[in-house]
């Protein structure tokens, strides 16, 4: 009996140990395996920063390619207004000398049976500077503009008339 009492504590004390080793060994295996996820957590977290950085970096690329691709698209639209062939303004123009006062006199006749709305530039050569008239060209008569009308022209000046839908007609001062 004492023999049995003896096998069966070392029984117990087996079992005691190995239990306790399983669950050191468990315990052990765990702690592992979270410093392990530990580390691919923080690797992930990292890829992650990284990421959002390189998308907040390529938004902003996104954003400065759509505004050059509006400032190319601007730029062509304007290109292609310029190389637009447009019609001859309808007027016939010429220039004379005043008849009173000094300077030259720009008469202008249009060629259309209806008032035409134009833009006068007077560019005065001697003193490098532009003046604009908004003018309405009567069909019935010849438009006289000249030192009555508030402006001189001068030799050297050159005067233009544009009009929205017509080619700009430059008329020099001889």
């Amino acid at each position: 009996m004492k023999i049995n009492v003896i096998l069966t504590y070392v029984l117990i004390s087996a079992c005691i140990i190995t239990t306790g080793c399983v669950k050191k060994s468990t315990y052990e295996l765990t702690l592992s395996e979270l410093s392990q996820a530990k580390i691919e957590g923080q690797k992930t977290a990292s890829e992650l920063a990284q990421a959002k950085t390189e998308g907040q970096k390529t938004a902003s690329e996104l954003v400065e390619a759509k505004r050059t691709i509006q400032s190319l698209t601007d730029q062509l639209n304007e290109a292609n207004r310029k190389l637009a062939i447009k019609p001859k303004l309808p007027v016939i123009a010429s220039v004379r000398k005043a008849n009173y006062g000094e300077g030259y006199v720009l008469t202008v006749d249009t060629t259309v049976k209806r008032n035409l709305k134009v833009v006068l530039t007077h560019n005065v050569k001697e003193l490098q500077t532009k003046t604009q008239y908004n003018l309405t060209l009567n069909s019935q008569v010849s438009n006289e503009f000249g030192w009555q009308q508030g402006t001189t022209f001068n030799i050297g000046d050159t005067a233009e008339l544009s009009h929205p839908d017509f080619e700009t007609l430059k008329v020099s001062i001889p």
